[in-house]
């Protein structure tokens, strides 16, 4: 048995007609923002820890 969806078919043409997706829960909207908000925070210590090191290794030399 395999699953199949059925587009509605405007009348006489066989063709199916697009059925627009409905929009995301809120719920995942949020969670994909909190996400991207996390994933530019790690992104941003990264960089800071980066040049902390930088700094400190030239401190050195």
């Amino acid at each position: 048995m395999s699953a199949s969806i059925d587009f509605p078919k405007p009348s006489g043409t066989g063709i199916p007609v697009p059925v627009p997706l409905p929009p995301p829960p809120v719920a995942a909207v949020e969670l994909l923002d909190r996400a991207r908000e996390g994933i530019a925070e790690a992104a941003r210590t990264h960089r800071a820890a980066a040049l902390v090191d930088r700094i400190t290794h030239e401190a050195r030399t």
